[in-house]
């Protein structure tokens, strides 16, 4: 088996990223998210993949400071971060198509 390549940060960021159910779906740990569209048929993509088959790397952990706009009475919240994330084996994964239709 091949090492996992995203590290032990991999699912504490994908936590803050994404819900994931409580228990496996047929061995699988399912992660969802609202940031998914679908097409004008109601059709939905998704992915169903090996955890080794996407790399992830965290450059820069996130640098948040506050910046104040003294002509907009306020301050702004910055946040920013550099991180990286590729596709590693395209085999360990398959798409599914989902329909929104009953």
């Amino acid at each position: 088996m091949a090492e996992n390549v995203m590290g032990d940060n991999y699912y504490t960021t994908m936590d803050r990223e994404y819900s994931m159910k409580e228990e496996p779906v047929a061995g699988i740990t399912v992660f969802e998210s609202t940031v998914v569209t679908g097409d004008s048929a109601g059709a939905y993509v998704g992915a169903a993949m090996s955890a080794d088959a996407i790399g992830f790397m965290l450059k820069r952990s996130m640098r948040i400071e506050n910046q104040r706009d003294a002509s907009l009475r306020a301050t702004e919240i910055v946040g920013s971060m550099a991180y990286g994330v590729s596709e590693l084996f395209d085999v360990y994964g398959v798409q599914l198509i989902g329909d929104a239709n009953l």
